[in-house]
């Protein structure tokens, strides 16, 4: 029976050890990684690692040439596009562009996309407040946290019950516009947005706008991040998510030599 006519779906854990002591280790293990997922064919690669393995991974693949239009890796996605090029690596800036060139990473959004006329006012001011101090991506998520406990108390205390059962059921029924866009709960977890957005090689140009597409022969390739989708809940919370499209998946080969060298994916 022809194999090639059933997809594969591989699984396989990433055994890698922080320092300088073990980075020879943790190379040759990428090494083997990547060149399984190339005898057996993988095309679609789905990671969850963080942004100091991730520098690494695309580092080694550039070297095997796992990248490009036969290739697609979705990522976990990292507050900082700079961080990429703080880690120390075998690879040149270059090599790790044209890796990750066309990636695609999730993500939530640091605040809500919409724009939302019943957010309180304490909310609204901390949204404006916000730039004027030394902040981490997730401290909006910490704030809407404190808010959701400070509901939570509310709702507990015109409850005499104390069971799991009524925490459950009071987090389930808070609702509330925050900072992070619409804050619900659903069987314990925050319900929010998610953000798909894609890595594309891109020419630095004198008024520091970064300018789709840049090519290998060029040498001073950055890389620009493009929102391509939104995935957010609707009114009811057993319904899926609801998918918006902000921009169209792009790709255009690295190299000029290959046609077609730029294309719009809907």
């Amino acid at each position: 029976m022809d194999k090639k006519l059933f997809e594969v779906n591989l699984t396989r854990g990433l055994t890698y050890r922080h320092g300088s002591a073990w980075q020879a280790n943790n190379e040759r293990y990428i090494e083997t990684l990547l060149k399984d997922f190339k005898t057996r064919d993988v095309r679609i690669i789905i990671a969850n690692f963080n942004q100091t393995v991730a520098t690494h991974m695309f580092c080694q693949a550039a070297r095997e040439q796992v990248y490009g239009s036969r290739y697609q890796w979705i990522i976990l996605g990292y507050p900082s596009s700079s961080l990429w090029w703080n880690e120390p690596t075998h690879c040149s800036k270059q090599e790790i562009v044209r890796a990750m060139n066309g990636t695609l990473q999730t993500r939530v959004p640091q605040f809500s996309m919409d724009e939302n006329a019943n957010r309180s006012e304490f909310v609204s001011e901390y949204i404006k407040s916000f730039s004027k101090f030394e902040n981490d991506y997730f401290d909006a998520y910490a704030y809407d946290t404190i808010w959701s406990l400070a509901y939570f108390y509310r709702l507990k205390l015109t409850s005499n019950q104390s069971n799991t059962e009524v925490f459950k059921n009071i987090i389930d029924n808070i609702d509330f516009i925050g900072a992070t866009g619409r804050v619900r709960y659903l069987d314990g977890g925050r319900i929010g947005e998610v953000l798909v957005e894609q890595f594309v090689a891109c020419r630095m140009m004198n008024n520091e706008t970064c300018t789709i597409p840049c090519y290998e022969e060029e040498e001073d390739c950055h890389l620009t991040v493009v929102k391509i989708f939104r995935a957010k809940y609707s009114e009811s919370k057993d319904d899926p998510p609801i998918l918006y499209t902000l921009s169209p998946i792009m790709w255009h080969e690295f190299k000029k030599s290959r046609q077609p060298t730029y294309e719009l994916c809907p």
